[in-house]
């Protein structure tokens, strides 16, 4: 029996041995594993610090978590957009308005540097490049809101591509200038000729004023004056090459002869108004009443897309005949000598009255003083 007792002793220790070693075994290959699952879980979640502890690893995870979530609020964020100011349908020979957007957490410390490419059926127009700053807020950021207005003149009828447009701006990080970058989305413009406006010739604009009057001449002039006409325009979103020449109709009894128009060229947020100077002189050759055919265009309203005509009236004026004239001079003199000498008769009978009337006083008094003479 103590023999039988003694092997099953050591039996049960031999067993527990085994145990021991393969649970030691186990325990040797299971913790690089952890460690290498937590290392991985770590790298993932941006973690700097590893523990076996469920409770510090939490701790790190969430800890780590929340610094990411801080360095992601820290990092600028941008959006760039590029849009058509104008609504379409767009026709050739139009000037539209492109806005270029950016939009930042960034503290910017300089101006927004933007490539704009050549592109087949438009043209760029630089002198109405303008950019302007601005800030709003979102979810309590604010946000730093650049906006780059230029024009673009629409040649021809067709698709008009716009690559993508690269920005550049100079922005402080943590006290670091450095260059932000940022892209925009492709755009197409469609460009198509409306049906109303084949064959003719046309001007599109947002707006047209025009006005037409005589310069330093009066309502009546004489034989060889010379009149000069003036054709005043102001217009928005277009260009002065968009004007037809201005030709005067042939009068009979002037001689007429078209200046140089002067152009002028203003932008102010990317919109540009054109000023245009049409003038005409005429001689007066025939007497007669004169009534002269203004500038007129046929106006394509880009606003409401609609085709008007804008003309002013005519300008009108008397041409006198020199003789005619001289005649008139000549009976106005007669008239003012005619009064001046019925005014100069007045004053002599007048005189003479008074004259008459001191003798007749004189003839009446007696010729001895009465004490001589009682």
């Amino acid at each position: 029996m103590r023999a039988s007792a003694s092997i099953f002793r050591a039996e049960v220790a031999i067993l527990v041995f085994r145990v021991s070693a393969l649970f030691a075994l186990i325990t040797a290959l299971t913790i690089p594993l952890l460690l290498v699952a937590s290392q991985t879980r770590a790298n993932e979640n941006g973690a700097t610090a590893l523990s076996l502890d469920p409770a510090v690893i939490s701790d790190a995870v969430m800890g780590s978590t929340d610094n990411d979530q801080a360095q992601t609020a820290r990092q600028p964020v941008s959006a760039a957009s590029v849009r058509v100011i104008q609504k379409p349908p767009y026709v050739p020979l139009q000037l539209v308005t492109i806005e270029v957007a950016l939009e930042t957490r960034a503290l910017v410390v300089g101006a927004m540097d933007i490539k704009y490419p050549n592109l087949d059926g438009a043209t760029w127009i630089e002198a109405s490049r303008a950019i302007i700053n601005g800030a709003r807020q979102e979810r309590g950021e604010r946000l730093t809101v650049l906006s780059a207005m230029i024009g673009l003149f629409l040649r021809e009828s067709g698709m008009v591509e716009i690559p993508a447009l690269d920005l550049t701006v100079p922005v402080l990080e943590e006290g670091v200038r450095r260059e932000l970058r940022a892209r925009t989305a492709s755009l197409s413009i469609d460009v198509t000729l409306p049906a109303v406006l084949t064959d003719i010739t046309y001007v599109p604009a947002s707006s047209i004023r025009m006005t037409s009057k005589l310069v330093n001449s009066p309502a009546e002039v004489a034989l060889g004056q010379i009149v000069e006409q003036q054709v005043l325009i102001e217009a928005e979103g277009v260009l002065s090459v968009t004007f037809p020449d201005w030709t005067v109709p042939i009068s009979e009894g002037l001689k007429s002869q078209i200046l140089p128009p002067r152009a002028d060229l203003s932008a102010s947020r990317g919109i540009l108004t054109t000023t245009l100077d049409f003038r005409a002189r005429h001689v007066v050759e025939q007497a007669g009443a004169y009534s002269i055919a203004s500038y007129g265009v046929n106006w394509w309203d880009t606003e409401n897309h609609l085709l008007k005509r804008i003309e002013p009236v005519p300008i009108e004026f008397n041409a006198l005949d020199s003789s005619s004239d001289s005649k008139s001079a000549i009976g106005s003199f007669e008239l003012i000598a005619l009064v001046f000498g019925f005014l100069l008769l007045v004053f002599g009978l007048w005189h003479l009255g008074l004259q008459c009337k001191r003798i007749w006083q004189q003839l009446r008094q007696p010729v001895l003083d009465e004490r001589l003479n009682p």
